[in-house]
């Protein structure tokens, strides 16, 4: 995927993954400012992009996992998550998968 294409690889990634899945991630930050430029961008269409798939039978979640995450202590090189990385991830994920179980419980 290229960050210039924005929405579009939004939809993409969407038909790719999202079959059953609706928690969408924002991608997290890296230690690249310019591709970090680029991420930051995709992360803003990813927002706007999710409540037009959105419907009351099928929402989409934005997990936001940009917010907090830190290159210097959450990576083992700037861009891949370490184990305290990993920790925050599925903490941001926790909430919005326990809500899908229990939606469809």
């Amino acid at each position: 995927m290229r960050f210039e294409d924005g929405g579009n690889n939004v939809e993409s990634y969407y038909k790719r993954v999202c079959i059953d899945h609706k928690q969408i991630s924002q991608l997290i930050p890296i230690k690249d400012a310019q591709s970090n430029n680029g991420i930051t961008e995709l992360n803003k269409a990813i927002v706007a992009w999710g409540p037009t798939k959105s419907t009351s039978r099928s929402p989409v979640v934005i997990v936001d996992n940009n917010t907090g995450f830190n290159t210097t202590t959450d990576t083992v090189d700037g861009e891949h998550p370490n184990t305290k990385g990993d920790l925050k991830l599925a903490e941001k994920f926790f909430q919005p998968l326990v809500d899908a179980i229990k939606a469809v419980s």
